[in-house]
């Protein structure tokens, strides 16, 4: 494990029972690199494009002349023919017999892999003459080939499967070499820096929620490539890394007392020029075990009560009839006014448990919620835009 010195750089204040430092750029020193891929990356480029135009060059050359002398370019074909073997193989290897054939269009693709080699393997090693006595069935052959351009443009489609195919591949041969019927790998889809970033906490590799959220961001990555910040990708996911580091550092790992509570207001600031402005084309879901628990219309105010506070520039939705909350929980805001959509295909969203609720309230800042918190949408959502949750007991 490459070891980490942080300066954190900024001061630290209270908002809904965290600690949570200001905005001043963070320093993390690291040891070690990662590997740079930028050079692979050009190379594997510059050779597909190479294959596309040699490729291209070959089919035309012997479509047009159909030359009996062409072993040049037959002997080029063979090679790019077992190229794409060696690809399909792969693939087999790294995804599985069943997993890879389970898709129709792999079985194409693999088809037309063969059979464009063997068509290869035949022109460049057979006698071409003999061929020749049927034209018509050469000509076919031949055309035949062009079919390998498919699989090219394939090829530079799915290049981030193949990175990817790679990357499991060469994970799964370090932990049968270290680790040989010792370990288990969890699928976690997009919460393995969630996951990664409560496990740095738990072993003490990182002092902190925002430690451990900023260095595996530094180490995912990758400047070569860009410039964008690939860390844990949604403030709900980092508040969850900060509710780990309480339940580790408070709780000593333990899961906290469950707290039961109901919504009695939602108050969302800075509302102007958000959809129509005051609040009344939102629409408001509140999500328990993934069955929708609740949900308001502001609109014809069903199960709420919308009040429009000008001086404060707030729209306050009071739930009627909310549910009693225990756990994780998700709150959507859906628009009739035509707010751009994002995660979960709506405009703004969030999640909390209710055991780390203190004082019976959340504010939630713009840099808080899923979507808001993109520069994209700031256009809209204003730098003091905020969502705050007021509670009361059941």
């Amino acid at each position: 494990m490459a070891s980490v010195r942080y300066d954190p750089g900024s001061d630290t204040k209270e908002v809904n029972g965290f600690s949570i430092e200001e905005k001043v750029e963070a320093n993390i020193h690291i040891d070690d690199g990662k590997m740079e891929s930028s050079e692979t990356d050009t190379m594997y480029q510059i050779f597909g494009m190479l294959l596309i135009i040699v490729d291209i060059t070959v089919v035309i050359v012997n479509l047009v002349t159909l030359s009996n002398n062409a072993s040049i370019f037959e002997g080029i074909s063979l090679g790019i023919s077992f190229f794409f073997l060696a690809d399909v193989l792969l693939r087999v290897y790294v995804e599985g017999f069943n997993t890879y054939f389970n898709s129709k269009l792999n079985i194409v693709d693999a088809c037309i892999v063969f059979v464009t080699l063997i068509i290869a393997m035949v022109f460049a090693l057979s006698d071409v003459s003999g061929v020749a006595l049927i034209p018509r069935m050469l000509s076919f052959l031949r055309a035949m080939r062009v079919f390998i351009l498919i699989r090219i443009v394939r090829i530079a489609s799915q290049r981030k499967h193949l990175e990817k195919a790679t990357r499991q591949m060469e994970v799964a041969r370090f932990l049968d070499t270290k680790h040989m019927d010792h370990y288990r790998v969890y699928n976690l889809c997009s919460r393995t820096g969630t996951l990664i970033c409560a496990w740095l906490i738990d072993n003490e590799q990182c002092a902190n929620a925002k430690e451990s959220l900023q260095y595996f961001g530094e180490r995912r990555t990758d400047k070569s490539m860009s410039s964008k910040f690939q860390g844990v990708e949604t403030p709900s996911q980092s508040r969850y890394v900060g509710y780990y580091e309480i339940l580790k550092k408070k709780y000593n790992r333990q899961l906290p007392p469950s707290k039961s509570l109901k919504i009695r207001s939602i108050r969302i600031h800075s509302i102007t020029g958000v959809g129509k402005s005051n609040g009344s084309d939102l629409k408001v879901k509140i999500i328990l075990k993934k069955q929708n628990a609740f949900q308001c219309v502001c609109a014809t105010q069903e199960s709420c009560k919308l009040f429009f506070d000008a001086g404060g520039n707030a729209a306050v939705i009071s739930l009627l009839e909310c549910p009693v909350l225990c756990g994780d929980v998700k709150i959507m805001f859906e628009s009739s006014a035509g707010l751009p959509k994002g995660y979960e295909d709506c405009p703004f969203y969030f999640w909390f448990n209710t055991s780390f609720i203190e004082n019976n309230r959340l504010y939630l800042s713009r840099e808080e919620l899923d979507n808001p918190h993109k520069p994209k949408t700031w256009n809209i959502f204003k730098e003091d835009f905020a969502v705050e949750l007021a509670f009361c007991d059941p």
